[in-house]
């Protein structure tokens, strides 16, 4: 059943219907049709703003037009395209049903003529123009449902599979359909798929990012044991919930429907390359890596790794932010603050007895390395001035290299001694507004209070900035 919910107040050409003569076509919607196996076209247009007692309701009209091989523009220039249609002024439910004659001409709904003409008889490999037009203007839309005809006209080989992307751990694929899927049609076991090529078995489907329509384009395939090297087929079946994948409009996705695709045998290894910048004399390092490393690869009293550069460095633990036993991040926490100065990071094999591990179980070569740079004696203080006019320069007051305070404190009083600004996070800004007004130029009083984070001590420093417009 199609919901056509929202209709647009709008008017075309006219165009003629059979022997009745040209009519006007407001409120017009038209649907595509292809016949894929003969037989006679049945449907219902029901308005969801049906009769009442005071004999008000909504007055829909249809025909039905042959444009095989033809513009589908002919339709209002060559009437032999017509086969039938109903453009009675019966409120209520219209349609085409088996029995009464092919044409119904206009009408008032007092005379109470038929809302219903005959099926249509389509021909297999015939393309069709549904026209529905809306006379009586309430935009409460309508359900179109195609019920009691023969034809088939829906295609009996849709084919929805388009690709399937292994993990490099062999017991996940990705498949990527090339038309919307009901997520609620696939079954969860993974029955609607087979697998051909191997022994192992699909154990699970999961729909993936279904849309608000509870559609979606994508499966995420669990198998029982990892796949091994080679190539494969991946078919569809009917699954245990009793149908196959069903599109949008519940038809059933083709059982011939099938994608080649292959596990590799190898996957290069991740390299390291990546490194989060160095706050102001780091006592952590953060690496980044572009696929996931198994965490329980890593030794956890950082012996994977070595920092040799300007000054002595050494590392006191490594550890991964884990989910699933994998992290795309090392976090490396160090004895001391690193003086500034240039160095380099090593990977080497650690206590563990290996360098770090991917998750296709390729490791990454002892030796590789990344070169970066060390900023010292980071100074934390408050600019003397600044200019809160949008310009992307000095808009805001705030404490510099607040990264190296713990437990910070900033407050701005006015000339008046009233507190105008605070935080206790050094990456909030003062922009120059107290209550939501902007404060008049002039010079204003901070206080800052911290506990330095490579001495241990607490901190209290007091001054004055100008706020220049």
């Amino acid at each position: 059943m199609l919901n056509q919910a929202v209709e647009a107040p709008c008017n075309t050409n006219n165009i003629q219907i059979g022997f009745c003569g040209m009519y006007p076509l407001p409120n017009v919607f038209w649907y595509r049709i292809t016949c894929y196996q003969s037989g006679s076209l049945g449907f219902f247009i029901s308005p969801r703003y049906l009769v009442t007692q005071a004999n008000l309701g909504d007055n829909y009209n249809w025909a039905v037009f042959d444009i095989t091989n033809h513009n589908p523009e002919d339709v209002y220039t060559d009437p032999s395209l017509f086969m039938g249609g109903n453009w009675s002024g019966t409120y209520g439910v219209t349609g085409a049903t088996a029995g009464p004659q092919p044409v119904e001409c206009a009408s008032d709904n007092a005379a109470n003529i038929t809302p219903y003409s005959a099926q249509p008889p389509l021909i297999q490999g015939h393309v069709y123009l549904l026209l529905v037009t809306h006379y009586t203007d309430t935009p409460s839309g309508y359900d179109l449902a195609f019920i009691g005809g023969t034809a088939v006209i829906t295609n009996p080989n849709i084919r929805v599979l388009g690709a399937a992307i292994t993990d490099c751990d062999g017991v996940t694929v990705s498949v990527k359909m090339n038309q919307q899927i009901k997520c609620k049609s696939v079954a969860s076991d993974g029955s609607d798929f087979k697998l051909r090529g191997s022994n192992v078995a699909i154990t699970s489907a999961t729909p993936f990012n279904c849309n608000t329509d509870s559609t979606t384009d994508s499966v995420i395939l669990k198998l029982s044991s990892p796949m091994a090297p080679g190539n494969y087929t991946l078919g569809i079946q009917a699954g245990s919930d009793g149908n196959t994948l069903l599109d949008k409009c519940d038809n059933g996705v083709t059982t011939n429907d099938s994608l080649n695709f292959s596990m590799d045998s190898q996957t290069p290894p991740t390299p390291m390359d990546s490194l989060t910048k160095a706050e102001c004399g780091p006592k952590t390092l953060q690496l980044v890596f572009r696929k996931p490393i198994q965490c329980n690869s890593i030794a956890t009293d950082g012996s994977d790794f070595s920092i040799t550069g300007s000054s002595p460095v050494t590392i006191q633990s490594a550890s991964g932010v884990c989910t699933d036993g994998k992290t795309n991040m090392i976090l490396l926490v160090l004895g001391q603050s690193i003086p500034a100065g240039n160095y380099e990071i090593q990977l080497k094999t650690g206590s563990d007895g290996n360098t770090i591990i991917d998750a296709c179980q390729q490791p990454t070569a002892a030796g590789s390395s990344i070169q970066f740079s060390a900023t010292g004696g980071c100074v934390i203080e408050v600019p003397s001035g600044f200019t809160p006019n949008g310009d992307g320069r000095n808009d805001y007051l705030y404490p510099l290299n607040a990264a190296r305070a713990d437990n910070l404190e900033f407050r701005v009083y006015n000339r008046n001694g009233q507190l105008v600004f605070s935080a206790r996070d050094g990456s909030k800004k003062w922009d120059g507004t107290f209550n939501g007004r902007q404060q008049d130029t002039g010079t204003y009083v901070w206080t800052l209070e911290y506990t330095d984070k490579q001495s241990g001590k607490r901190v209290f420093k007091k001054g004055s900035s100008v706020l220049i417009r």
